[in-house]
């Protein structure tokens, strides 16, 4: 267990260990020297810890915060656990709460890989001195790798907002607004690397399938109506000459929907680690590189989250008089990933019980865009993940999940600012297990859609 870990830590430090290479970047930004602040980066960081922590214990009054010198003890000596806290809280609070270790670095000039080693610095020391139980090496692993991608993008949105929308630029990182408030520093204006910011709203139908060794488990398996809002965000330009540092050009799409008896949330981030474009001009571009992906999926029927670096082609076909397109393909590892289920359902014997599942392995995306000249866009989407689930994480889980979700919508500009369309989309997780019964769960959607451009 501890090769495994060592292991994912080196690979975290691997993949933020870019070189910082020279300016041939078609864009012109301003590029500012400061000196690094490595003790009010620690601070932060502890502080992050403490605010934490007092909420947890003198706020929420959990009993996991009632730490003491055997608890601490326990965790600096004994070995650790593989926890099965709730899939929202491991596999998003703890992500973002690593956003806050990981950011306390940045605010304070670090660089990405004094910042990373912030994040699991911060994250070990919650682990051991903050909490009762047992240290957890799941929350440990996801809490450094999700910080990394989370905390990039919030400061990155960050230093591109505050100029001109303080308020969301502190709402979106209250870690760098706390750190500028603590330096007495206002941050420079510079030129805005947001390409696309587009808000949408659905609604539509679900339709749900849960299997049990190939029988239908009819509490899961029902139609419903829903309702949500998501956002999709671009920044940077994929295809400059060299990228100078991690996170360059990165992808974010969030949401959330809910229904009768239903809810659904994502958050799907894929960062440029390195990329290169080795011809430039002509009627269209392709880039190579290296991406850092935080993809995380939960709704009533399934969840799964993943933590993958890939190697990445992205090409793009602007065409003002005839069909454009835009796609991209991602192929590489699963550096860590989590998914879940409850036991009693498999076995109705035991009481209920909600087991969590980690392992590693590898993962596959590809998307395509076709931009018409009439203002109608085609655009489809697969992501295909499979984990070998880690022996030993949890009791009777060894095997293999497999998770995929795809789509294909369409959509009409109405204006130029506005958008209609109708998406259909289709997820499923195969989960084979040793040692209890094997479990598919479907999921159908077809959604209308309103999306605003910003």
């Amino acid at each position: 267990m501890k090769k495994v870990l060592a292991s994912l830590v080196v690979a975290a430090l691997m993949v933020c260990h870019v070189p910082q290479l020279a300016a041939e970047d078609t864009e012109t930004e301003p590029r500012y020297r400061e000196k690094k602040n490595y003790l009010l980066g620690f601070g932060g960081m502890a502080l992050s810890n403490l605010a934490l922590f007092s909420i947890n214990k003198y706020i929420g009054h959990a009993e996991f915060s009632r730490v003491s010198s055997k608890s601490i003890y326990k965790n600096l000596t004994g070995p650790w656990q593989w926890d099965s806290s709730t899939f929202h809280v491991n596999q998003f609070g703890h992500p973002y709460q690593g956003y806050t270790y990981y950011t306390a670095g940045r605010a304070n000039n670090l660089n990405a890989l004094e910042s990373t080693l912030l994040a699991a610095l911060g994250s070990y020391t919650w682990e051991v001195f903050a909490e009762r139980v047992t240290a957890a090496t799941n929350d440990f692993i996801a809490t450094t790798l999700g910080g990394v991608s989370l905390g990039e993008i919030f400061h990155r949105i960050y230093l591109d907002t505050y100029t001109d929308h303080r308020i969301i630029a502190s709402l979106v990182s209250p870690m760098d607004a706390a750190n500028d408030l603590v330096n007495g520093r206002k941050q420079r204006p510079t030129h805005s690397k947001i390409k696309s910011l587009t808000f949408n709203f659905t609604s539509g139908y679900r339709v749900l399938d849960d299997r049990r060794n190939n029988e239908h488990y009819s509490k899961n398996s029902y139609h419903t109506v829903a309702a949500g809002f998501g956002l999709d965000l671009r920044y940077g330009d994929p295809f400059v000459r060299r990228t100078k540092s991690i996170f360059d050009h990165f992808d974010l799409s969030a949401g959330i929907e809910g229904g009768y008896a239903w809810y659904d949330s994502y958050i799907v981030a894929d960062g440029v680690l390195f990329s290169i474009t080795p011809k430039q001009g002509g009627p269209s571009w392709t880039s190579y590189g290296l991406n850092l992906h935080y993809d995380y999926y939960s709704n009533q029927l399934m969840d799964f989250s993943g933590n993958s670096v890939s190697f990445s082609i992205q090409k793009e076909r602007p065409d003002s008089e005839g069909i454009s397109y835009r796609l991209k393909a991602d192929a590489g590892a699963l550096l860590f990933g989590a998914a879940s289920f409850t036991k009693n359902e498999l076995q109705p014997e035991l009481k209920k019980q909600m087991m969590r599942m980690y392992g590693v392995g590898g993962m596959a995306k590809f998307s395509v865009d076709f931009m018409f000249p009439v203002g109608t866009t085609v655009t489809a989407r697969t992501a295909h993940y499979y984990m070998i689930i880690l022996p030993e994480t949890v009791p009777d889980s060894e095997g293999t999940v497999l998770y995929n979700i795809s789509s294909l919508s369409i959509k009409q500009r109405v204006n130029s600012t506005m958008s209609a369309g109708a998406i259909s989309s289709f997820a499923w997780k195969k989960t084979r297990h040793d040692h209890i019964p094997d479990h598919d769960k479907m999921l159908y959607k077809i959604s209308w859609f309103v999306e605003q451009n910003l």
